[in-house]
């Protein structure tokens, strides 16, 4: 069976991706942890941003001219019921997230008198119309590059379901972003890095508008050498599902640094996994990361990245998706830094729930980047748990054809059939319930200040 899949593979890649994905075959399963061997980080394992050494203006001009930005941009927003890129949703000043992120850059560059490069790690999936917004920005140095194309397999008998490169796009998958590695090499971008004095690389999720490039983790880099500075911040209740760092044992027996995620964790363990009290930070997912040493791993084979099996059905198959986390990257050196950094650097967008509270003026945007709204007078994050009538942006486009004020909101829950109208504001702790063959409508303008809103409770229109 191994010599028919590796045939079948053949077949079907070129022979770098071919023997990427026989590696990730035969490791598929080293995803479950020893739950034993856990150790979670402690006070002295975490550094703080906020108590980081800000570095002079001339410093920061030099780290600029050393110093990439990469954005991973492969991912469509299939659970928002959207068939195209993430990247493409309009959310702040009738801009999406790549255009923001141009603005971001844009904003270094004129800050500090420099050209720091652009990278876009794109997918079969996002390429084209990526490709549409960076032929508009010719006043950046965008670099962009496609993350491998694997094919499915069929879960039972490990072959691939694609016959052939002509196979539709469901057969295909991009193999997580723990792939960009290996295509920062093999696309010559990492040989580019090396002919124009990038030392540092600057890795984030392109709809996290959080992820800017921060002079104080620059200085901390320079100054300390490391291989690896990864960003962690405090958990929330929306975040327990989100992947953290541990300590855990190495093969030679000492403890390294291990990203851990909730695929990993034996199921009697997930509910302690997702625990504030032993996990009270979450990965970010903003990753900075030595050229130099992202080179020699990669060309000694130390790079071995954690394989996460994603089982999923496709046309009534069910197929079996092996990936691999960019954040995995710090048990493969032993200099790893590991940073905790306010909430305002890890923005999400993986709901529509996310969607509402940064296209609201929760956040107001100023180059590029979003900020918390300083008229919030509470610096706790707010929770939104919108239900099933909110889970596509068709839906949101209906039910909330404009985003409410939010900006003295601590939590809003919905259930079932409620729409917004227009400019309504929502203050403290809101519960809206609409019961099974009702309909809620909040009328335009309303106010709902701590209030349970179910069938017929009158709304104070705001004067």
């Amino acid at each position: 069976m191994a010599q028919d899949c590796e045939n079948a593979l053949t077949a079907l890649l070129d022979e770098i991706p071919r023997k990427r994905m026989l590696d990730l075959i035969s490791r598929r399963g080293v995803g479950l942890i020893d739950w034993e061997k856990v150790v979670p980080l402690k006070d002295g394992d975490i550094a703080q941003l906020t108590t980081l050494p800000q570095p002079e203006e001339a410093e920061i001009a030099e780290f600029m001219k050393k110093v990439a930005v990469v954005k991973l941009n492969g991912g469509l927003g299939t659970t928002m019921g959207l068939t195209g890129p993430k990247s493409t949703i309009v959310i702040k000043e009738k801009k999406n997230f790549l255009e923001l992120t141009f603005e971001q850059i844009r904003h270094v560059n004129n800050l500090f008198h420099c050209s720091v490069p652009l990278v876009l790690m794109n997918s079969f999936n996002t390429e084209a119309e990526t490709k549409k917004f960076v032929s508009k920005a010719t006043d950046l140095n965008i670099i962009c590059f496609n993350q491998n194309q694997f094919p499915r397999l069929n879960r039972e008998t490990l072959m691939p379901i694609a016959k052939s490169r002509d196979d539709p796009a469901s057969c295909w998958y991009p193999p997580g972003h723990g792939d960009l590695y290996d295509s920062l090499l093999a696309s010559g971008t990492l040989d580019l890095f090396a002919k124009t004095g990038i030392e540092y690389i600057f890795v984030s999720n392109i709809d996290n508008l959080g992820a800017t490039i921060e002079p104080k983790i620059l200085n901390r880099l320079f100054k300390q050498g490391n291989d690896v500075l990864i960003e962690l911040t405090p958990k929330t209740p929306t975040d327990i599902k989100g992947g953290t760092v541990i300590r855990y044992p190495t093969e030679k027996g000492e403890l390294g640094y291990k990203l851990l995620e909730i695929a990993q964790v034996p199921a009697p363990y997930v509910g302690e996994f997702k625990s504030v009290r032993k996990f009270s930070v979450f990965n970010t997912n903003n990753i900075w990361i030595k050229v130099s040493f992202l080179r020699e791993a990669l060309e000694t084979g130390r790079l071995q990245l954690d394989v996460i099996s994603n089982p999923k059905t496709v046309n009534d198959i069910p197929v079996l998706q092996l990936e691999t986390a960019c954040g995995a990257i710090v048990s493969c050196s032993t200099k790893v830094d590991v940073v905790s950094v306010p909430r305002i650097r890890f923005i999400p967008t993986k709901t529509c729930s996310d969607l509402i509270l940064i296209m609201s003026n929760y956040y107001e945007c100023a180059g590029g980047s979003l900020y918390v709204n300083p008229k919030r007078n509470f610096s706790t994050f707010p929770v939104m748990s919108l239900g099933p009538c909110f889970s596509k942006i068709k839906d949101l486009a209906q039910r909330c054809p404009s985003p409410p004020d939010l900006v003295e909101m601590e939590s809003l829950t919905t259930v079932g059939d409620v729409t917004f109208g227009a400019d309504v504001v929502i203050k403290g702790n809101v519960v809206i319930v609409a019961q099974e063959s009702q309909k809620i409508v909040i009328p335009p303008k309303a106010v709902l200040d701590n209030v349970t809103v179910t069938g017929s409770l009158q709304i104070i229109p705001r004067n």
